[in-house]
């Protein structure tokens, strides 16, 4: 499973016969396969759900069996709401999405550099009279929003409806260095190196903020534009534990292996405690 965050963790595999979901203790949700041979994943409190099915079908393999990747078909929530995503057959890649309202939205993606390494990229989003016939072609409509890209596949601009610039990017190395917004307020990023492991030194902004970062083994400092210097402790999950304000008042968290919230003391020593069931809850 590929999480939001690019994540990529195992799931168990599910029994034919298992009627009811698997609690994946580690990540906090249930994991299921229902009779129609999609895999559901939700939250504790099963308020989302997201449903995963085989991208591709034949006569020979009508359940998708064989399929080795089952992308994100729909998300769905307890009370009936739901967005389902429409892949396209040749590229894979999400063609459409229908919302719970029944609004088509068209995802136009297409290539940013050359032929010989191309670099595929969502290029606009357009919003649909109705969701075209099966094998009828493609229908692109009036975009909502627009990207652009850079020869290297960096994002660039993002344009709005109105052909106004909502936010604009400049990269050092693929790493992003400024992110200007729609009313110009602009972001600056400092790197120790300009590669994919570089963390951030230094960040401002064009009004004049500004924070200096401090990495240590456990902890990282952060310091302000008038000098004042927080802490922030991981354990060894990369989890918070600790975070020491400018004041020298402290918050303490205490967590259990999989990274839960046992209790919580303040900075007047009040403590508060977690308990969970059975089923992480």
């Amino acid at each position: 499973y590929i999480d939001d965050q690019g994540r990529l963790f195992p799931l168990p595999e599910p029994e034919e016969d298992d009627e009811e979901p698997v609690l994946f203790e580690s990540e906090q949700i249930w994991f299921g396969k229902n009779s129609d041979g999609h895999y559901v994943i939700a939250s504790l409190d099963g308020s989302v759900s997201l449903r995963f099915a085989p991208l591709a079908v034949s006569e020979d393999d009508p359940n998708g069996d064989n399929c080795t990747e089952l992308p994100l078909v729909a998300v769905e929530d307890a009370n009936g709401n739901h967005q389902r995503f429409i892949y396209h057959p040749l590229t894979g890649l999400p063609q459409y999405i229908i919302d719970g309202n029944g609004r088509v939205f068209y995802l136009h993606f297409g290539n940013v550099a050359d032929e010989t390494s191309p670099k595929l990229r969502l290029l606009s989003v357009s919003l649909l009279d109705a969701l075209p016939a099966f094998g009828a072609a493609a229908q692109v409509g009036d975009a909502l929003v627009r990207y652009e890209y850079g020869s290297s596949g960096d994002l660039l601009r993002v344009i709005g409806r109105d052909g106004a610039v909502k936010r604009s990017f400049t990269y050092q190395n693929n790493l992003m260095v400024s992110h200007t917004d729609a009313a110009g307020l602009t972001a600056y990023y400092e790197y120790s190196h300009y590669t994919p492991t570089g963390k951030v030194l230094r960040n401002w902004t064009s009004l004049g903020e500004e924070w200096r970062f401090a990495y240590h083994d456990g902890y990282t400092e952060v310091t302000d534009v008038l000098g004042r210097t927080e802490q922030y402790h991981y354990d060894d999950n990369n989890e918070l534990t600790k975070r020491v304000f400018a004041d020298g008042s402290t918050n303490i968290m205490e967590r259990d292996s999989l990274g839960r919230l046992l209790s919580h003391t303040d900075a007047m020593g009040r403590v508060t405690r977690y308990q969970y069931s059975n089923e992480g809850q």
